[in-house]
């Protein structure tokens, strides 16, 4: 009985490592889940049961996914390429969107800010302002201190 169940174990073993080849190919082809469990015949759960039984399995599994993502990006920007040379508008713009700083979308961020807190030390309040100029947040000091009385003027961004 014992020679029965290890030629048994051993159709077993081939046919979940003939499995595991097929799915890791279906990843490298379409990175997608389910779309390659199930062209691959194999059920989510043993596929999930396999990542957490079989650490070479599941590092072969998360590369070929990779592979497959890759793949997938190589595929779509020659399809987008081809678009703009058919000279299709939307496909140029986005095209020129993620390729040229130009054509980049930007965001402005409006608004002002005054510095009310008296705890700040001129020093303190140099360093603030210093720091708001270097991320961008130009400032003015505001006229006069003949209107603040002597105090420390308030800073206000543009």
């Amino acid at each position: 009985m014992q020679p029965n169940k290890e030629k048994r174990d051993k159709t077993i073993a081939k046919r979940r490592k003939e499995e595991q080849e097929r799915l890791l190919e279906n990843f490298r082809k379409m990175p997608i889940l389910q779309v390659s469990l199930d062209k691959a015949g194999i059920g989510r759960s043993t596929y999930y049961e396999w990542r957490e039984n079989d650490e070479k399995f599941r590092n072969a599994a998360d590369a070929a996914i990779r592979e497959g993502e890759l793949f997938i990006n190589d595929f779509s920007e020659s399809k987008l390429l081809s678009l703009v040379e058919h000279d299709h508008f939307g496909s140029i713009m986005a095209w020129l969107r993620v390729h040229h700083k130009k054509y980049a979308t930007k965001v402005e961020i409006v608004g002002s800010m005054k510095i009310e807190d008296e705890h700040f030390t001129p020093d303190e309040a140099a360093d603030i302002t210093e720091a708001l100029r270097q991320v961008g947040v130009p400032f003015e000091a505001e006229k006069s201190d003949e209107n603040n009385h002597g105090e420390q003027p308030n800073r206000q961004a543009r």
